[in-house]
């Protein structure tokens, strides 16, 4: 058996705000292990909490709960905890997303990230457009999954939440329910804890707030995220950064797109200019981003102009219906369903 913690985070100013969802995942008795010995690493301290720790006095001296350690004392305890959990077998996994760009998308594309559901009559309650979290906590369930052996059900503790955990809990049963690469190794139930109740939890919290603070530059972090950075999330395979770019290359898959940023490489394609341009088309996209086609009774059309199919010169004839690259290849479709002049 296998478990993952995982914690939130958010932070950033008026030009960059991230919202990060990261942890730790292990076989049950790597995690009893390092369980077992961050509560006595972290005795100093009592208990990690990211706000709190990381925020200080103008003077630099700890504040808050930590206000009677000093920075020193303090700061060493986390060090070890942090050598802990390189030291360990627990692989750490998480994402931070650039929040404001994430807001920028219509409301399709924002549930799109959020769902995991095909479009139907429940679309528009589907998802969570106005919560970045839930773009997050997609993708730890999918890279969770990933990561666990075959044959083995991985059981998730996320930080409680309970405003969040009604459609977490639906989200999560949705992926599972795909199963695949997405959620076949997924346990039955998502668990919510606090930092208390899973101890692990905390370790996930002082990833999770270190990822974020990875927006500043180098010089303007706190020493314990730089070392947090550099042992436990720079060029770790699980650990993802969905920024412009990024989004950019996600959304090449989503069948709503609409938006797009100069200098990424992502054109709008016909269905996606009709879009931009305020038509409600939807067309729906395979995994590598091409479109499928759709078999619709006829009297269900409405015939808005008919063309000719011609090839494209030096195009190889990509618009003929001989050449689709789908059910349809290496036949001609039916004269019912033809274009006709």
């Amino acid at each position: 058996m296998f478990k993952g913690y995982m914690d939130e985070s958010d932070s950033g100013d008026d030009v960059l705000q991230a919202f990060v969802v990261a942890g730790f995942a292990g076989n049950e008795k790597e995690c009893e292990r390092v369980e077992s010995a961050w509560k006595e690493l972290v005795k100093p301290i009592g208990e990690f909490h990211g706000k709190n720790f990381f925020k200080r006095h103008t003077d630099g001296a700890m504040a808050g709960r930590y206000k009677h350690l000093s920075v020193d004392e303090a700061e060493s305890c986390v060090i070890s905890l942090i050598d802990l959990l390189s030291a360990s077998q627990l692989e750490p996994m998480g994402m931070v997303l650039d929040s404001k760009c994430f807001m920028m998308l219509s409301e399709d594309e924002r549930r799109w990230m959020t769902s995991a559901v095909n479009y139907g009559k429940s679309w528009p309650m589907e998802g969570a457009p106005s919560d970045p979290y839930f773009a997050c906590y997609h993708y730890c369930l999918t890279v969770a999954n990933e990561y666990t052996p075959e044959g083995e059900l991985i059981h998730l503790t996320f930080h409680r939440h309970e405003a969040r955990e009604g459609n977490a809990k639906k989200i999560y049963k949705e992926i599972k329910d795909l199963g695949g690469k997405w959620g076949e190794r997924l346990a039955k139930t998502v668990l919510f804890s606090s930092q208390y109740e899973a101890v692990l939890v905390q370790a996930a919290d002082l990833l999770a707030h270190s990822i974020g603070q990875a927006i500043k530059e180098e010089k303007k972090r706190n020493r314990i995220t730089n070392i947090t950075l550099e042992k436990l999330a720079f060029k770790r395979p699980y650990i993802r950064v969905m920024d412009v770019k990024s989004l950019d290359t996600h959304l090449q898959k989503c069948p709503f797109r609409r938006t797009f940023w100069k200098g990424c490489p992502s054109e709008a394609d016909f269905f996606e200019q009709l879009r931009c341009q305020g038509e409600n088309v939807l067309a729906i996209k395979n995994p590598d981003g091409l479109y499928l086609t759709h078999h619709i009774r006829r009297e269900k059309v409405r015939v808005v102009q008919e063309l000719d199919a011609l090839p494209f010169p030096g195009r190889g004839a990509r618009n003929l219906t001989d050449c689709r690259e789908d059910s349809t290849t290496n036949k001609r479709v039916s004269d019912e369903n033809s274009v006709n002049s």
